[in-house]
């Protein structure tokens, strides 16, 4: 009894330790995403997107990624991506989601439509505005310079009744800008909407494909789009993204979204629509979203400035991929691998007692070996002197004397282990791994 008692608490702890090993290593890999986590110095989205493909032609070993922060306790954490690289790159386990990550991951790049580039040193909009609600409304644009440089706005100031050409100076724009927003101020409190037909824009005329804010109304018209905008103290309520935005973000979640749409962007809530379901995602766990990042950045009319950018790197990415993103342009201030999640997990309070536990049934066992050593050494010698005044061998009175305590090591192995698996059946969900 006392050997079935040793063996099957060592046997518990070892099946407990090779469980927790097991999901220790499961949590690292899902904590961090990747086998390698690069984390980089302030930088604009797009540069992020361009080093990390030049660095990496392929699509084998690097990925670019942004985690956005929860918003409210509603729009739970995102993680944006370049998706066509995911697959490659990222821990993903076969039971994080019932359908394979390729599919999923070529659902979060639409067809985008045709983006509107700006160049010149100054850009023209032509407009009417037909109704301003007797209060005065602006103009700005928000642009990308190429080279992945910050965004830049350019102002066109107060809005006039009738059809003007505005003029504002673009410098950043001499060499090509995107076009990332056209935003017009409205006025903050209740009234009348605004009424205003947008021409042309750098010579490019407004087609019915631009998107409106929630709550304006579009319509094209014979030389322009005319547009409808109710007074709001929200700055996205005048905010038209042209064409190549999609009208929803497409995301990869965990659940479904909010009653209003919305998913934690990069400059606050916005639309989106769930195009894939996952059960766990890496980096956030089983409350999140995936969206690709260079959708997410065509959408978002922020800075485009970062300071939480990552390059993911796969597990046979070259050591030199490090200065190639250097070279490339960005600056690596941390790395972060599954090894040091690891570490960080070992020495977590559960890790420490199953560790404890495991040296426990190694000394349980240890004293009942003990004990049956001192049992064999010290019993009687003369128990079977009887049988060999009867004519028993001495061979076999010597073999009597080993094999009786040795086949009570025999029978106490295997029930030791049926005890230890039945106890784990039974209490296994219950150990803190």
């Amino acid at each position: 009894m006392l050997l079935v008692v040793a063996l099957g608490s060592l046997g518990f702890a070892g099946i407990a330790t090779v469980v927790a090993d097991r999901d220790q290593q499961h949590r690292a890999e899902l904590t961090v995403g990747a086998p390698t986590v690069l984390s980089i110095d302030r930088t604009t989205r797009t540069q992020l997107l361009r080093a990390t493909r030049a660095a990496d032609p392929e699509g084998r070993y690097a990925m670019a990624a942004v985690p956005i922060p929860a918003v409210t306790a509603h729009l739970p954490a995102s993680l944006a991506v370049d998706s066509t690289r995911l697959a490659a790159v990222a821990y993903w386990r076969a039971g994080y989601s019932p359908e394979p990550l390729p599919a999923l991951a070529a659902r979060l790049r639409p067809a985008a439509g045709p983006s509107l580039t700006i160049t010149g040193a100054t850009v023209h909009v032509d407009l009417t505005a037909a109704d301003l609600a007797g209060k005065p409304a602006t103009l700005t644009a928000l642009v990308a310079p190429a080279g992945g440089v910050p965004r830049a706005q350019v102002d066109f100031g107060a809005l006039s009744l009738g059809r003007h050409t505005y003029t504002a100076p673009s410098p950043a724009c001499t060499a090509g800008c995107r076009l990332v927003s056209l935003q017009i101020g409205l006025p903050t409190h209740l009234g009348a909407p605004a009424r205003l037909t947008l021409h042309t824009i750098q010579g490019q005329p407004f087609t019915a494909e631009w998107r409106m804010p929630s709550g304006a109304s579009a319509s094209a018209v014979g030389d322009g789009l005319s547009i409808t905008l109710p007074p709001s103290p929200r700055r996205e309520a005048g905010s038209l993204l042209p064409p190549d935005v999609p009208a929803a973000l497409p995301l990869v979640s965990t659940g479904p979204l909010p009653p209003d749409g919305a998913y934690a962007s990069f400059d606050g809530p916005a639309g989106a629509t769930v195009v894939g379901h996952a059960d766990v995602l890496p980096r956030l766990g089983a409350r999140g979203s995936l969206v690709d990042l260079e959708v997410a950045d065509r959408a978002a009319t922020d800075s485009e400035l970062t300071n939480l950018g990552e390059v993911w790197l796969a597990r046979d990415a070259p050591a030199s991929i490090a200065e190639a993103l250097t070279a490339a342009g960005l600056s690596i201030v941390g790395r972060r691998t599954v090894a040091d999640e690891r570490a960080v997990l070992s020495r977590a309070g559960s890790a420490l007692a199953l560790r404890f536990f495991l040296l426990a049934g190694a000394l349980s066992v240890l004293l009942g070996a003990a004990g049956l050593a001192v049992t064999t050494l010290t019993a009687p010698r003369d128990e079977l002197a009887p049988l060999r005044i009867q004519g028993l061998p001495a061979r076999v009175n010597r073999r009597v004397e080993w094999w009786s305590p040795a086949s009570l090591v025999i029978v106490a192995l295997p029930l030791g282990a049926v005890c230890a698996a039945v106890a784990w059946l039974l209490l296994g969900a219950a150990v803190p791994l």
